[in-house]
């Protein structure tokens, strides 16, 4: 008898935990295409030597960041650099040049 009740036990603990596990069913184009299981990157992340600090581009904004405790600013914005850019006779951007060469231009490099 003794064998019976826990027989019983362990088979509804059994089937309740199937019950209450994962919903959402994804198909290939979902994992591959859409990219719903991507983890979320920092686009364009550089460390700032001998620094505490980095920089990443969201939002078309270059954001900076400090290490232990994670405060962020927006240090410039794309706006910000077509405006310089075209004061100084060249062309507008689309989209945020690429960090390493900001950096060695702004001597953070």
């Amino acid at each position: 008898m003794k064998y019976i009740k826990i027989f019983v036990v362990s088979f509804l603990v059994g089937v309740s935990s199937v019950g209450f596990s994962q919903k959402a069913i994804f198909n290939m184009a979902d994992v591959f295409v859409q990219g719903k299981l991507s983890p979320a990157n920092l686009a364009q992340l550089q460390w700032i030597p001998q620094t505490h600090d980095y920089v990443y581009v969201k939002d078309n904004n270059l954001i900076k960041a400090t290490a232990p405790n994670y405060d962020t600013i927006v240090w410039v914005s794309l706006s910000d650099i077509n405006v310089a850019l075209e004061t100084s006779g060249g062309k507008a951007v689309k989209s945020f040049p690429i960090m390493l060469e900001i950096m060695k231009r702004l001597s953070l490099l």
